[in-house]
């Protein structure tokens, strides 16, 4: 299987990512180092992937890659950016068991959201300066109740006392973020919205600089080094393909997703960009929305393309006693069908079973199962109904009947999953 990516690439590569690139450090021989940290926010620039529908919400525009974007998706929140500097140890860059914490500088940023380019700016003593630095960013803590608390000051004061501490218990401390509950009155089916100003959330995103920097107290020179942000969240997507002409898309559900993800993954990201990770880290003990909260989402008309709204945790489906599972609802147009137990044609609300799976083998266990991993987007095209389903949008009743493929990343064609 596989799948399409959200990689936070240099500017220009992908589409609708953010990185940080030319992390700068700047000694002048004075008191202090000044840090500069560049975000470039690609936000609509476009990859060589297959084209598909046209974006949900009648905007007529289509796009070029699988990875439609919201200008939300790499939004920030006033002051919801954070640069820890971890003084590094020595070995494989990779390796970071051993970095101690060094400073939380406090820093501030320029531009608004929605541009292309934003730039984090902030000091540090240079006192007693000589050392090798990793450069990590953290973005919209404060958004997603890090610490429990809820202002950007008020986690970065929390941040700073965990200086001279080990990169992993600094994580660990900064732990997990909860996805939305339901049943609230506003938010009945607990759904995560990138709409800050009215409710909703910005997506929690963490980079590392590859490669530490190493600073020498007497010198008075400018340190550069580049930073790739991942988003902390996974997005999933529906679309009819333009050629099926035996189902219109009305609801999409998602059972048994996890309520919490963790801000960081303590899993290595490959160096390939079209991989980064390649397994989701759960938090231990994660809780699962039961059966009776899905996310749910309906329209009010037939849409063959239900795209860059749904963000979920990372799941692992290849051990979770309950793996996450899609139910979609739609009218089944493909002509007179009979068959015990089953729904009608033409008008009535039908309903069919998604589960993660893949007969190709890429990225799935034996039984084809796969697993969902941050930063990376899902996007399943319904090629055809089989049969017109069931009236119940309850997983364990909804049939079988579609055929679906999970999109790639590249212009390959999918072996399609019959569901």
């Amino acid at each position: 299987m596989r799948k399409t990516v959200l990689y936070a690439a240099l500017a220009g590569q992908l589409a609708c990512l953010s990185s940080c690139s030319d992390t700068i450090l700047r000694a002048f021989g004075g008191s202090s180092v000044e840090l500069e940290v560049v975000l470039n926010m690609s936000g609509a620039s476009s990859a060589a992937t297959k084209a598909v529908a046209t974006r949900v919400g009648g905007d007529n525009q289509t796009y070029d890659s699988l990875d439609y974007y919201t200008a939300y998706q790499y939004y920030i929140g006033t002051g919801d950016v954070y640069v820890l500097l971890f003084e590094k140890s020595d070995g494989d860059p990779y390796d970071a068991s051993e970095d101690v914490l060094y400073a939380v500088p406090s820093v501030t940023i320029d531009g608004s959201n929605g541009d292309s380019q934003r730039t984090v700016r902030g000091s540090l003593s240079k006192a007693d300066i000589d050392k090798s630095l990793k450069v990590d960013v953290c973005v919209n803590l404060a958004q997603n109740g890090c610490f429990g608390l809820s202002g950007s000051t008020q986690v970065r004061n929390k941040l700073l006392e965990y200086v001279g501490k080990k990169r992993e218990e600094v994580y660990s401390a900064i732990g997990t973020f909860s996805y939305p509950e339901a049943e609230s009155e506003t938010n009945p089916y607990g759904l995560w919205s990138l709409d800050a100003d009215n409710g909703g959330r910005y997506l929690p995103m963490w980079g590392a600089t590859s490669t530490p920097l190493y600073l020498d107290q007497d010198a008075e020179d400018t340190y550069t080094a580049s930073c790739d942000l991942y988003r902390s969240v996974a997005k999933m997507g529906v679309t009819v393909d333009a050629e099926c002409e035996t189902f219109e898309l009305r609801e999409v559900y998602l059972y048994y997703i996890n309520e919490q993800g963790k801000f960081v993954s303590s899993k290595t990201p490959s160096t390939t960009e079209t991989i980064q990770y390649t397994e989701p880290d759960v938090p231990d003990g994660v809780s699962q929305r039961d059966i009776e909260h899905p996310l749910v989402y309906k329209f009010e008309s037939a849409t063959s393309s239900f795209i860059d709204q749904l963000y979920v945790t990372e799941a692992d489906n290849q051990n979770a006693s309950e793996p996450v599972v899609m139910v979609v609802g739609g009218i089944y147009k493909g002509g007179n069908y009979e068959g015990e137990g089953l729904g009608t044609t033409g008008t009535q609300l039908n309903y069919y079973r998604i589960d993660m799976l893949d007969n190709s083998g890429e990225y799935t266990d034996a039984n084809g199962v796969f697993n969902i991993i941050r930063n990376h987007s899902y996007i399943f095209n319904i090629l055809n109904a089989n049969n017109p389903g069931t009236s119940d949008p309850d997983p364990e009743r909804a049939a079988d009947g579609l055929e679906v493929e999970v999109l790639d990343y590249t212009d390959v064609p999918l072996n399609g999953i019959n569901s």
